[in-house]
């Protein structure tokens, strides 16, 4: 059991500790005897470090939400890193890259499918093979059950 969503600005101070350990670190290695040769540079904080920032979050809107609308549920927290954003809700972390950050940011407040569209639209251009509008309606459908965000009913 992680008691890391008890924390207040729990990403953050996640964020901060790696930072200040030189970043998160993977290693490969088929034989345990050669571990200990790759410890040094494993121990090297002057690694590439990954950007992070925390995102503020405003109080979740209470208000129904009419048909075709779509909105953020409430985070707990938030945090930016890189072009990905990472977001706890209670003690579930997920993270979201991809179109996914523009979708969340722009659904602050209630917004329907083509004016989301727009927004992905003018960040990353038309997509190579489909339609702007299928695609954005898909990673809404991956969102709404994913329990990031949340669709008013009859859409």
């Amino acid at each position: 059991m992680s008691y890391l969503a008890d924390l207040p600005d729990a990403l953050a101070r996640l964020a901060r500790l790696i930072s200040e350990r030189g970043g998160v670190k993977v290693m490969h290695y088929s034989e345990a005897d050669t571990v200990v040769e790759s410890m040094p540079q494993l121990l090297d904080v002057a690694g590439v470090q990954e950007r992070w920032e925390p995102v503020p979050l405003e109080p979740a809107d209470q208000l129904p939400l009419a048909a075709g609308l779509v909105r953020r549920t409430a985070a707990t927290d938030a945090l930016r890193v890189g072009d990905a954003l990472v977001l706890m809700h209670g003690s579930m972390l997920r993270v979201v890259d991809g179109i996914g950050p523009v979708i969340w940011e722009a659904s602050e407040r209630s917004i329907d499918l083509h004016d989301l569209t727009r927004m992905v639209v003018s960040r990353f251009g038309e997509p190579v093979d489909g339609e702007a509008l299928d695609a954005v309606s898909s990673a809404v459908r991956e969102l709404v059950d994913a329990g990031i965000l949340d669709m008013g009913s009859g859409a």
